[in-house]
């Protein structure tokens, strides 16, 4: 601004010797007294004056000129310069503030962390912990830092697995289990995930894994319960999904001439293993029936087949179920070869009936086509005697001594088998001393030489063993069921509880990665959030995919 007056006289004086120039030369050429008289020259010595006041004045003003022009240029570059200068300032103040914010927000996850989490020096003293490793252990955050992780851990353990100061190891992160000591005095188990940081210091996230370890302890005692049950049952157990057999015992395996081993998730449907060609459509459709929710329970008989090749006759009994969200049937199965050949032998030699009949430990009873009894077996008598208070005699009517709500069941199956159908159900009696007998009922036609049908036969198994180890194999599994759930459960709210701040973290360190400084501490944080996350998702996923 006080240049302004400088620059007008550098313009004017350009100007005035420019003007003393021109009127020098129009003196002399229009020979103007006056002006001749003031330079009384010759010719040369004229023009050479005028021409060098005219140069004067042009140098000037061109000068002039070239320096206003280079004062504007500079007066934009200076307000140019103004403007990145706050800019600048301004994007360092908007980021030490947001490193300042960002810290703060890491330090708020981890205060609020559901994990417990702490920071170790180098020999194991406390330097830092958050509220939830005060609530797992007992201990406040002051108490705390005036301890050795020593203190914590179980001694007992401490002599088989010590401590170790970090420095002498875990260059990587690492993953073990501890017993940690309450301030109470109550021993727990826990998970530790131990990383290095820079400054001779570990953060260490604890994680209670008490009742983890109890459920692990209660799967376990259940599943061997539950097979110790099954192998040493004398009939055959069974577990069938999708036509596979993922579990048998051995019985059912050696009914069928087969180790274990070779009949357990087979590449081929089980069904097209060990049952008769001419079966396998109702045993599919009575599989099938169950997976749909049809039925929940079935009970039949078909022809089976052996490694060998040989037929034999066996009898299915199994229940629908749900297993790890897959339709299962969990049954049991008894080979009933013998008993179909005496069957068979009862049909052919009817002269000799009386003296199979009461060979045999099943009751059996024949009925003529008005359901009057023409042969029974002492096991029939027995029966009879005991359940109905009814002393069994040939000539008796089926009306006479079966209960009344009984009477319409039976008559309406002995009037399908008198049309040629074969039947059989399971039927129960309660006892006087509060148990119940369970017993298996066949009705099949007899049938002469000419193929006239002129009675039935009346089978009766008691099966009462058998139901009971099917119930306790049901208790069984459905205990191992729950345990699979709970532990389900838990991995999933672990990997919730989990994952959630270490998804807000994850936010964070990206804030942090805009700070050029702490950068070591960022890679470690970064290697290790990402280690983490997908420890936990593979946790998750076990879970998820797990087949007992």
């Amino acid at each position: 601004m006080y240049a302004l007056p400088n620059v007008k006289a550098v313009i004017v004086t350009g100007l005035l010797s420019i003007s003393i120039g021109i009127l020098v030369i129009i003196g002399w050429i229009f020979k103007i007294p006056l002006l001749q008289g003031i330079i009384p020259c010759n010719v040369s010595t004229i023009f050479c004056t005028a021409l060098g006041w005219i140069a004067l004045g042009s140098a000037l003003l061109i000068t002039q000129f070239q320096i206003k022009k280079s004062n504007s240029a500079l007066k934009t570059l200076n307000k140019q310069l103004e403007k990145k200068a706050t800019e600048s300032s301004s994007e360092s103040i908007a980021l030490l503030q947001k490193l300042k914010n960002c810290k703060g927000n890491y330090q708020s996850v981890i205060e609020r962390s559901f994990d417990a989490i702490y920071v170790l020096d180098f020999e194991g003293n406390f330097i830092d912990a958050n509220p939830s490793m005060s609530k797992m252990t007992g201990y406040t955050r002051h108490e705390l830092l005036k301890l050795n992780i020593t203190d914590l851990i179980d001694p007992e353990q401490l002599k088989t697995d010590p401590f170790i100061p970090y420095r002498l190891n875990y260059e990587q992160a690492v993953i073990k289990e501890r017993r940690f000591v309450h301030k109470k005095g109550k021993v727990f188990d826990v998970e530790i995930n131990v990383k290095k940081l820079a400054d001779n210091r570990v953060m260490v996230i604890a994680d209670d894994i008490t009742r983890r370890k109890q459920l692990e302890t209660d799967l376990h005692d259940a599943n061997l319960k539950f097979r110790t049950l099954a192998e040493h049952s004398t009939i055959g157990v069974y577990i069938l999904q999708k036509e596979k057999l993922v579990y048998i015992n051995r019985r059912y395996a050696e009914i069928f001439g087969y180790e274990p081993y070779e009949l357990i998730n087979t590449p081929k449907s089980i069904v097209d293993i060990i049952v008769s060609e001419e079966d396998r459509a109702i045993v599919r459709k009575n599989i099938y029936a169950r997976y749909l929710g049809e039925i929940e329970y079935v009970n039949y008989e078909v022809t089976g087949k052996r490694k060998d090749g040989t037929p034999n006759h066996v009898e299915f009994s199994g229940s629908r179920a749900i297993l790890e969200g897959e339709p299962t049937i969990i049954g049991t199965m008894i080979d009933t070869t013998e008993r179909w050949k005496t069957e068979e032998v009862l049909k052919q030699y009817e002269a000799n009936l009386q003296t199979i009949l009461d060979t045999t430990e099943i009751a059996y009873a024949l009925f003529d086509k008005n359901l009057n009894v023409t042969a029974f077996n002492e096991k029939a008598a027995k029966f009879s005697s005991s359940q109905y208070n009814h002393k069994l005699k040939t000539g008796d009517s089926i009306k006479d001594y079966l209960p009344d709500d009984r009477l319409p069941h039976f008559t309406n199956a002995a009037n399908k088998v008198l049309e040629g159908s074969s039947i059989n159900y399971e039927i129960n009696y309660p006892q006087p001393d509060g148990s119940v007998n369970w017993y298996y009922v066949r009705l099949f036609p007899i049938i002469n030489s000419e193929k006239e049908i002129f009675g039935l036969m009346f089978a009766l198994s008691n099966i009462t063993e058998r139901k009971i180890a099917e119930n306790n194999l049901h208790s069984a599994y459905e205990r191992i069921q729950r345990h699979i759930n709970s532990i389900k459960e838990m991995a999933w709210k672990q990997s919730h509880l989990i994952r959630s701040p270490l998804a807000n973290l994850k936010g964070l360190v990206a804030l942090l990665q805009d700070a050029p400084s702490d950068k070591e501490i960022l890679k470690n944080i970064m290697v290790e959030l990402e280690r983490l996350d997908k420890v936990i998702i593979d946790l998750a996923e076990d879970a998820s995919d797990h087949d007992l």
